[in-house]
């Protein structure tokens, strides 16, 4: 049954590869590509070596581009990390029957995001690598399971600068392993320094002076705090507007509760990420006075953000995929996705209806509920590689609610494919244990 399931999931990802090659791009995977092309010097883009974007996964765009066979190839890459997550899950779990593995990623939400070229769907495999190698090592494949936690590593924190908040879930995980020597665990720590070591050195030498900040999220909040004390004629404090380096009103006005795009990001945007970056202390010190004076504003900003990222307001975004065509400069150097030929086309129109008409299973508000009751119920049948992977997957899709500048869902894309995952395992499992009951003695 697991090498059944194996095949199933191979076959999965490589329709997914006849069908999206050289994979589904989006406005962000063209600033990557910028930044490929700018580091092999084909083009000069200033801005693409000091932007907020993750430069690991710009550096393993690099790597693919070095083969030989363009952009498609980071997808070949994608794709077979991917595969290679399926098929250690499928050996991994405890079940005996894991074909909900493949099944998951045959939903066609998940297949259209499976060729979509951004990091979420990396920290999807990721986290499955990651509790993979944990559980290879306490088995005994010591060589094999420390490369894969090095790696899954590198992946984890690199591609996503919230997922750092994983790091005490993960030594954790690393000092509660029954039975294994201190050794192990020594040298699991060190491979876990050394992962996170190369995700802060490695970028420098290629020329990435971008800095980490969550400016534009703080600023974010402050205008939507703003925009609620606007809306409902209460009295804030003057000095918290942003009009000495910016146009508030116009930024109230342009403001969303769904996406910070519109405000930091988008075409025009009256609070660029530059201009913020510039006025980083200026701005988080009047954030921190908004908390201090207005404490049950902020509060209610807070609210509506969640609200939102339950996906119970009207614009829950990114429930549907698009095909972006490249920036003119980029047209010569990125290959493109012609959404218009079958059986794409109709893969897309599948998995965009999916998007549209069943919105109501996929937001958190709906998932996540169903999910903490199949845990409940089924948490005595999973070994420690289930535990760990829901553990991890929880947490991650909880660093969102900390700090978050959307209400996307491919933020949360890993957790609802792992939460979704484990809901088909009981519904497989429980009609298996109805068909293969035997029957009643006379």
């Amino acid at each position: 049954m697991r090498r059944a399931a194996g095949i199933a999931a191979i076959l999965v990802f490589v329709a997914s590869l006849v069908c999206f090659w050289p994979g589904i791009p989006m406005s962000d995977t063209f600033a990557r590509w910028a930044s490929v092309y700018t580091i092999t010097g084909n083009l000069d883009v200033p801005w693409a070596m000091t932007g907020t974007l993750t430069p690991v996964m710009i550096i393993l765009m690099l790597a693919a581009v070095s083969l030989g066979f363009g952009t498609g190839a980071f997808l070949f890459i994608q794709l077979g990390f991917l595969a290679l997550a399926a098929i250690l899950w499928i050996r991994l779990t405890s079940s005996v029957r894991p074909m909900w593995v493949p099944l998951v990623f045959c939903l066609p939400i998940v297949f259209l995001y499976t060729s979509f070229v951004v990091p979420d769907v990396w920290i999807l495999g990721a986290l499955v690598v990651l509790a993979s190698s944990l559980a290879s090592i306490t088995r005994g494949s010591v060589v094999i399971g420390y490369f894969l936690f090095f790696a899954a590593c590198v992946i984890l924190f690199g591609f996503r600068y919230n997922a750092w908040a994983l790091l005490p879930v993960l030594g954790y995980f690393i000092f509660s392993f029954r039975g294994s020597a201190y050794w192990v665990r020594a040298l699991l720590s060190l491979v876990l320094a050394a992962a996170l070591a190369a995700v802060v050195l490695i970028p420098g030498p290629f020329g990435f002076q971008g800095r980490t900040s969550l400016v534009p999220i703080v600023a974010w909040e402050l205008i939507g705090a703003l925009r609620i004390a606007e809306q409902r004629g209460l009295d804030v404090d003057p000095g918290l507007r942003l009009d000495d380096i910016a146009n508030t009103d116009a930024a109230i006005a342009r403001h969303s509760f769904v996406t910070a795009d519109t405000l930091v990001f988008g075409e025009n945007p009256p609070l660029p990420t530059t201009v913020l970056m510039d006025h980083e202390s200026l701005v988080v010190r009047r954030w921190f006075r908004l908390i201090l004076a207005h404490p049950l504003l902020y509060a209610e900003t807070k609210g509506q953000i969640y609200k939102c990222m339950l996906g119970l307001c009207d614009g829950y975004i990114q429930t549907e995929i698009g095909s972006a065509r490249p920036w003119p400069f980029l047209q010569p150097y990125v290959q493109n996705f012609n959404a218009d030929r079958d059986p794409a086309r109709f893969v897309l129109s599948v998995g965009n209806a999916m998007g549209r008409q069943l919105k109501v299973l996929l937001v958190p508000a709906f998932w996540v509920p169903v999910s903490v009751v199949v845990f409940l119920a089924s948490w005595r049948r999973y070994n420690p590689f289930d535990r760990m992977l829901i553990i991890s997957a929880a947490v991650y899709g909880l660093t969102f609610f900390i700090l978050n500048a959307a209400a996307s869902f491919r933020y949360m894309f890993p957790t609802y494919v792992v939460f979704t995952a484990y809901q088909l395992r009981s519904l497989v499992e429980l009609a298996a244990s109805r068909l293969l009951r035997p029957p009643p003695t006379a």
